[in-house]
């Protein structure tokens, strides 16, 4: 099977959000090296629709996740993506993912029920990260999860993924090193007093809890039984820099915008975004690919001892 092109894939569905779309190509080409191994969990999976996509799923121009926003908490900070299904992203699956996660794992219902339409989970557990996982000790041979860093007490969540994993199983992880709230200067907003960065910022800095540098990644595994057999750095200054802003702060009256077209209207609205927003991106990305400075994310993978 032929690799797939991830931004044109994330591009598709983020077509509004094009600092998203890139930031989801760069980390896809990374995760995509790692293969996922059964039994297996997608700690985390929100709406699913990334781990769809970086499973090698496909949607067709008819879908993109816009469709299922809502623009009215925005200013309050609150999730523009729960909302009822308004448009069933079942129907617009172009090419089936080339694997399956064993189960899926997530703390909103609402986004679960969307998660468990795409063909791409076995089963799909509703409950709480923070707490002891729904698994049987070392019944699990891969545990995916790009969500850690919301979540309190590190020690104690790679201390719960150690648990699940049998011996040999792999966590294939993503996490912010501490560079990533340097080079996203919104993240600094207490500190600099600065209310234009704040406005910028829009309440995400509450969400990321922790950050960690590989040494302490490397602690952490090792308490719970893990050792890193693998990293990669990923992101990088001026891709996040980029996404730092990106279109988020005219965001809702780009969603209204296009929410009041007509179907046709949309359509060709989001072909020429995309004919335009491509070579842009694409050409983000080979920068991204050639940057020398050190990166804002790690990919980590740990296997159980």
């Amino acid at each position: 099977m032929a690799k797939p092109d991830f931004l044109k894939e994330h591009l598709n569905v983020w077509w509004l959000r094009p600092e998203q779309a890139l930031w989801d190509a760069v980390a896809s080409d990374v995760i995509a090296k790692e293969p996922v191994r059964s039994p297996s969990l997608d700690l985390g999976c929100g709406n699913g629709i990334y781990s769809f996509i970086q499973a090698g799923g496909s949607f067709g121009p008819g879908y993109d996740w816009f469709s299922n926003a809502t623009a009215s908490g925005f200013r309050k900070n609150k999730d523009s993506y729960d909302v009822p299904l308004a448009v069933d992203p079942a129907d617009h699956i172009a090419r089936k993912p080339r694997m399956r996660f064993d189960f899926a794992f997530d703390h909103k219902q609402n986004l679960l029920d969307q998660a468990a339409r795409l063909g791409l989970y076995e089963k799909a557990l509703c409950g709480d990260a923070q707490s002891r996982l729904p698994f049987a000790d070392g019944s699990l041979a891969t545990v995916f999860s790009n969500i850690l860093y919301w979540l309190r007490d590190p020690a104690a969540r790679f201390a719960e993924i150690g648990r699940v994993l049998r011996p040999g199983g792999r966590a294939l992880l993503c996490l912010q090193d501490p560079r990533f709230k340097a080079i996203c200067e919104s993240y600094q907003w207490h500190r600099r007093r600065s209310e234009l960065l704040r406005l910028l910022n829009r309440g995400r800095d509450v969400c990321n809890l922790w950050t960690a540098s590989l040494p302490e990644i490397k602690a952490f595994g090792r308490r719970a039984g893990l050792r890193l057999v693998g990293h990669e750095g990923y992101l990088s200054v001026p891709t996040l820099r980029f996404w730092d802003v990106g279109l988020r702060p005219i965001f809702p009256p780009l969603l209204t915008m296009t929410q009041r077209l007509s179907p046709a209207a949309r359509a060709e609205v989001k072909a020429l975004w995309i004919e335009t927003a491509l070579p842009v991106l694409e050409e983000m990305k080979r920068v991204d690919a050639k940057d020398p400075r050190p990166r804002g994310y790690h990919f980590v993978v740990l296997e159980r001892r």
